[in-house]
């Protein structure tokens, strides 16, 4: 390769980063090396600067790739984005051709900007890494470098990291102005490091932005983070700015409705509309807040319909399946048909990697393990109070690394506190929310798990496509989804005899593997003292309630509950709900509940506060009301857990019978219903006896405590137990 020097093109645009021809003519260097990852950057730069030679760049990059394919370049094997992550198989092979290259391409800074990564990867790697200072004195635009290698080390975990690059960007200068996109990074790290008011303070900076492109980015990642009202002030400037954009208003649409502001959401629905009239998301969510009346039968409806007319390998068959979970009308054999029609295109679309497992030839190895199991977890929700988090969390802080070496495949953009811990419990943490589903599958390929575990499901963190892939010889879903999944390539199931009965085997396309006590355990992450609670006495009105997501909330529930009221004439019902911050959707329930016979006076609905302080607000419900057909999970445990007992109807499948496997565990079988009858006057029984409820008020939570429902320790063993005898039934 003919020695040339591109300090020079690099000095070129540092006088002018705008210079369209410069990338055009550095582009062009790159791709005659036969430098794919170096061809892309510039070419990415040279196309935002000149749209009208994209096709040009495009052409360039594509037999750049060729020829190093053709070379069998390390580079060509790989995509760049193998920089942000914490390690590959190929990154020593990646240091010595870029440190080669260094004698012919003599001064080029993206060259050492990869140098510099690839020693981040490679600590001890003998080569002398290029130091930052060199650098920043070749970069073509004033903290461009940090801004790489910082980004590259947030993606790949390293948030500490991050920070020690990023943080000297806040200090503007002249030559250095501010540049938005490392202070939305800089925020990124810092609260993944616990630093709240300082990310702030980034987001804030970030949010001077002039771009409304780069706005949307900062209102998505502000969502994310829980920063609402943020977001919303952001997708309302947006589209002042880009009045005209029909994507604006569809995406600010969906942040008011997911913040349960329904009708402001109708409106910018409505606008984007108007602006582009087929355009089918928007049509999608304008018919869902038509008929958002908050409960998941309507819900159900409005998602199916759409989802008949469209893709069947899009997003929205999750959608389908998990709000079928509320729909009282569908038979359990209705819903498991259901799950499996539409997960069959995704399967048939995607190649497994490991063939998926026949349930006749599924046998116990005789071979004993030798060394602890690997044990994949899938997740996205290991943050806050996320019911993943809460459950999972304890049992992986648990796990005894002697039997069992954890890898978290972590695919959520939420890091807190809780994301921390976790990772700390795991023995390899990978940070893949930026990877496809090849790449991870690939990753846990070469991890060789012995099990892979998805705890998603159907829900809005999944990647089942991974999963469909089968890149471990086993795998299992547990925890997220209380149903099956309708997907063949998952061998296991993990329930219990009640909520998963081997009987129920024809409603699963998974194998059903049991837990021998109950399907879940309570060990809070965080402490939650017992609340302060006025004795009841004869004539004290009994106060019902439900914690529970208002979508499971549907009409036949509220029959029992009308009829229940009926029952108990000086008895108030509490529903507290999310949704319930939408004056529309909390007034769709009175009037049910109007016209069921229910009094106002006796209804109290109450919107969202603080999980601490939700916790207390159990001091004002003295019997918990279970939903059907779709049973509370968390919910149920927090009540238990705050001292409030919890009567629950038996239903047909999982998701239905979550209530009485945790009510059976804990020693309470009288609170769990067999037929709607025996529901009301369990309720009914157990509000004239104000005496037991004070005793149970305060007893309940060491009643939890020391039962197999409470047990961390042992359910945590048993879990182990359980994972090394699905990794040894294999297909022979």
């Amino acid at each position: 390769m003919q020695k040339q020097s591109l300090a020079s093109y690099w000095h070129q645009l540092k006088s002018n980063p705008l210079d369209a021809s410069t990338w055009q003519d550095l582009a062009l260097i790159y791709a005659q090396c036969r430098l794919p990852w170096h061809t892309r950057y510039v070419a990415i730069q040279a196309n935002r600067l000149q749209a009208e030679g994209r096709q040009a760049m495009e052409a360039l990059l594509q037999q750049c790739q060729q020829q190093a394919s053709a070379e069998n370049s390390i580079f060509s094997r790989l995509s760049v984005d193998v920089l942000s992550r914490a390690e590959f198989s190929e990154s020593a092979e990646c240091l010595k051709s870029l440190t080669s290259l260094s004698e012919s391409l003599s001064d080029d800074w993206l060259s050492l900007v990869y140098r510099f990564r690839l020693h981040d990867i490679l600590p001890d790697d003998p080569a002398q890494a290029p130091s930052l200072e060199r650098l920043t004195e070749l970069e073509y635009l004033p903290g461009e470098s940090a801004h790489l290698i910082g980004r590259w080390r947030l993606l790949a975990g390293d948030a500490e990291g991050a920070v020690d690059l990023l943080k000297d960007l806040v200090h503007v200068t002249a030559e250095r102005p501010l540049r938005y996109g490392s202070m939305l990074l800089l925020g990124e790290a810092l609260l993944r490091l616990g630093k709240t008011q300082a990310a702030e303070l980034a987001f804030g900076r970030a949010a001077m932005s002039p771009n409304p492109q780069f706005l949307a980015l900062l209102a998505e990642h502000s969502f994310n983070h829980n920063y609402w009202a943020e977001a919303v002030a952001l997708r309302r400037q947006i589209v002042q700015m880009t009045p005209e954009d029909a994507s604006a208003w569809l995406a600010l649409a969906q942040t008011e409705s997911q913040i349960n502001e329904s009708g402001p959401a109708l409106e910018s629905c409505e606008r984007a509309l108007a602006l582009k009239p087929d355009y089918a998301e928007a049509q999608l969510l304008q018919a869902q807040l038509q008929d958002k009346t908050g409960e998941g039968e309507s819900y159900f409806r409005v998602v199916l319909a759409q989802y008949e007319k469209g893709d069947p390998l899009s997003r929205l068959s999750s959608s389908v399946a998990m709000s079928s979970l509320y729909a009282g009308f569908l038979t359990a054999e209705q819903r498991a048909d259901l799950h499996r029609r539409l997960c069959a295109p995704i399967e048939a679309s995607i190649q497994a990697i490991f063939p998926p497992a026949q349930a006749e030839r599924l046998k116990p190895s005789a071979k004993k393990m030798d060394r602890p199991l690997r044990v994949g977890y899938l997740s996205g929700d290991l943050h806050r109070q996320h019911p993943v988090n809460l459950f999972l969390l304890p049992v992986l802080e648990q796990h005894d690394p002697a039997r069992v070496e954890v890898f978290i495949y972590h695919t959520g953009r939420m890091h807190d506190m809780y994301t921390q811990r976790a990772k700390q419990a795991a023995k390899v943490w990978r940070e893949v929310s930026t990877w496809d589903d090849h790449a991870i599958a690939q990753q846990m390929v070469c991890d060789q798990l012995d099990i892979l575990v998805d705890t998603a499901g159907h829900t809005n963190s999944h990647r089942l496509g991974v999963m469909a892939l089968r890149p471990a010889p086993v795998s299992a879903t547990f925890l997220g989804y209380p149903h099956s999944t309708g997907m063949t390539r998952i061998d296991w199931l993990i329930g219990d005899s009640m909520v998963s009965p081997l009987q129920h085997q024809p409603l699963y396309t998974e194998h059903i593997a049991q837990m021998p006590d109950t399907v879940f355990c309570w060990a809070p992450v965080d402490d939650y003292p017992l609340p302060v609670r006025k004795p009841l006495t004869s004539e004290s009105p009994i106060v019902l309630g439900s914690f529970n997501n208002a979508m499971k909330v549907v009409p036949r529930t509220l029959q029992l509950w009308a009829q229940i009221m009926q029952a108990l004439p000086n008895a108030k019902l509490l529903i507290k709900a999310p949704s319930f911050d939408d004056e529309r959707i909390r007034q769709h329930f009175i009037n049910r509940l109007l016209a069921l016979g229910v009094a106002e006076s006796r209804l109290e609905m109450r919107g969202p506060i603080g999980l601490f302080e939700m916790m207390q607000e159990y001091a004002d419900v003295d019997i918990a009301l279970d939903p059907l057909p779709y049973n509370g999970g968390t919910t149920t445990l927090q009540a238990l857990w705050m001292g409030t007992p919890v009567i629950t109807l038996k239903g047909e499948n999982f998701v239905g019978r979550m209530g009485a496997s945790f009510l059976n565990a804990l020693g309470h079988p009288e609170w769990v219903a067999e037929s709607e009858q025996a529901y009301i006057d369990a309720v009914v029984k157990l509000a004239r006896q104000p005496d037991l409820l004070n005793q149970l008020h305060q007893d309940l939570r060491q009643q939890v405590q020391h039962s197999c429902v409470g047990d961390i320790v042992r359910y945590t063993h048993e879990f182990e137990q359980l994972l090394l005898r699905l990794a040894q039934t294999k297909a022979d």
